[in-house]
């Protein structure tokens, strides 16, 4: 069975508010929703019939009628693109707030998910690097019911929330990448002062 989680209070955090109402489910899966009106709980039934095959549902707002203000897209579309690379596979939706997903696994990465915003971000890469099976269904999104707490400079913390969880799971992602760079950046430097020399 699936039990439902609406996050309608967040005192503590997003991310409290969701840990505390799982950590109070009897089931074996959970369904979480933002309780902001943008997501259409009508999804549910088809994302359910995806738990089968899969250890967690998205609800990926990919659909025909996604209203996502038009300044949040080039820094969504740059955090995605960036998680999208350090996880070796396309990410339709890194962060979205309706999901369906295992109870059992919640638990397994509760001792890195963080007590904010970033709670879904971080569950989303902690299974993918893991491996576990994640699955997108398209969702529409609407217009949000009352003000976003989401600052242009949660951006920043996103991206370094995006390496600290790759680099926890799969650290060759992220340490290649950075080791080619310095090695690129220090041949570069040595042939600079080679051909400096009289």
């Amino acid at each position: 069975m699936c039990e439902f989680l609406s996050n309608s209070s967040a005192n503590r955090g997003y991310g409290a508010a969701l840990k505390a109402g799982i950590a109070r489910a009897k089931f074996d899966w959970i369904a979480i929703i933002d309780a902001d009106g943008t997501y259409p709980a009508t999804a549910l039934p088809k994302m359910l019939q995806q738990v089968e095959s899969n250890d967690m549902v998205v609800g990926a707002r990919i659909g025909s009628q996604v209203r996502d203000p038009f300044a949040r897209r080039p820094a969504k579309w740059l955090l995605r693109k960036f998680a999208c690379v350090l996880a070796g596979q396309e990410i339709p939706d890194l962060n979205s707030g309706l999901r369906v997903m295992r109870k059992s696994l919640v638990h397994q990465f509760a001792g890195i998910l963080p007590s904010g915003f970033s709670f879904t971000t971080t569950i989303t890469l902690s299974m993918i690097c893991c491996g576990y099976s994640v699955a997108y269904v398209p969702i529409d999104y609407f217009k949000r019911i009352g003000r976003s707490k989401i600052k242009p400079f949660h951006a920043v913390k996103f991206a370094f929330l995006i390496v600290r969880t790759v680099l926890r799971f799969r650290p060759m992602r992220v340490l290649v990448p950075v080791g080619s760079l310095l090695i690129f950046a220090g041949l570069a430097i040595l042939a600079f002062d080679l051909r400096a020399k009289p």
